[in-house]
């Protein structure tokens, strides 16, 4: 870390509806077992092992909270909260952070679905929240060409191709000065807007800069069925390779 001191809190949202993943009503991706643990356990897993991080709040739907208390004692953490989340994800981290301690200075958002996050990640883009008193997100080039698509009687019609030289896929952790984001979310609220990304909070109501530090292509949002495949290769090969080490 850059500078030392700063009181942060994580917010690791896994109250989302998982419709993409066709999964059965009352359902959660972040639940579902990936190589011998649920989703959940790996970005927890991950936070808690951040020293400088003061808690960890996990925002999750009321039914599933006595399934989020369990795998918090198996995985030993005495410095996590449970909160139950809103409609919308907005809704959500307004209730992580309302339950955030109140010397708290930074907030770290994270999708519990994106279960690939490293520590080396989550030190990165909070350094660098830190370093310029701002906000961090996490992000990489897109590989792909972009295109605007119009869709009229059924059918896709090309519009305009976009530059991919400035075109980043934003990910998680995004890292927040706090009260920027509660000066921010109080106009958003205020106004009856809904932003489904943090940062894009912080865009429409101030001018700081929002800085993007290169996260990692592994860190995809589990969203498919196809999805799950991919994550569990990965941890497979990570776990190898930790067991090459020893």
């Amino acid at each position: 870390m850059t500078k030392k001191n700063k009181n942060i809190s994580a917010i690791i949202l896994a109250a989302g509806d998982s419709r993409r993943m066709n999964l059965e009503y009352g359902q959660s991706k972040v639940l579902m077992d990936i190589c011998g643990k649920p989703c959940l356990y790996y970005s927890l897993s991950t936070f808690c092992a951040c020293s400088f991080i003061r808690e960890v709040i996990i925002v999750c739907k009321s039914e599933h909270k006595h399934l989020v208390k369990k795998l918090i004692k198996e995985s030993k953490s005495n410095f996590c909260k449970i909160v139950t989340g809103g409609k919308t994800r907005q809704e959500s981290v307004f209730n992580g952070f309302k339950n955030s301690r109140e010397d708290t200075e930074y907030l770290i958002i994270h999708d519990a679905a994106r279960c690939l996050i490293t520590k080396d990640l989550i030190i990165k883009v909070t350094s660098s929240a830190i370093k310029n008193e701002s906000c961090a997100v996490l992000g990489v080039p897109v590989k792909d060409t972009i295109k605007v698509v119009e869709t009229a009687k059924n059918e896709n019609i090309v519009k305009y191709t976009k530059n991919r030289n400035f075109l980043w896929h934003i990910q998680t952790p995004q890292v927040l000065k706090k009260d920027l984001y509660h000066f921010c979310i109080e106009k958003a609220i205020k106004e009856g807007k809904v932003f489904s990304d943090d940062s894009q909070l912080i865009e429409n109501y101030n001018e700081s800069k929002i800085y993007v530090v290169l996260g990692d292509y592994n860190n995809f949002k589990l969203t498919t069925v196809e999805d799950i495949f991919l994550a569990e290769s990965i941890i497979k090969k990570r776990n190898c390779l930790q067991d090459l080490a020893y």
